[in-house]
């Protein structure tokens, strides 16, 4: 459970930018954007989500069809719960909850790209 024991703001960021909208699938690049953390670190937390069988991917061809397929990521029914169950645990003093700024109060369309 690599991702449980890892609280740290980056996987909670995550964690959170995927449960704005629990059932759209969306691609690391657009997670990447609404948890406003690095590419390549977004990506090594939603492999360890993967390992922890909190999410599943599939790939989808890319619109610019110059390049390559893009994976894209939701939630199992597993990954869902322990999700809501891992923020409801974390401490708030430790990791608040951000408070939503004026351009961010409408979540991102599927895909999760603006």
């Amino acid at each position: 459970m690599g991702a449980i024991e890892r609280k740290t703001k980056t996987t909670v960021a995550v964690v959170r930018a995927l449960l704005t909208l629990p059932e759209v699938e969306r691609h690391g690049f657009g997670i990447a954007l609404a948890s406003k953390c690095k590419a390549g670190t977004v990506y090594k937390i939603l492999d360890r989500l993967m390992e922890d069988g909190w999410l599943t991917f599939r790939w989808e061809p890319n619109p610019n069809e110059k390049n390559p397929p893009r994976k894209v990521f939701s939630f199992t029914e597993k990954g869902g719960r322990e999700a809501a169950v891992f923020l409801r645990s974390l401490d708030p003093a430790e990791f608040p909850t951000p408070a939503p700024k004026p351009e961010q109060s409408h979540p991102l369309p599927a895909g999760g790209t603006a």
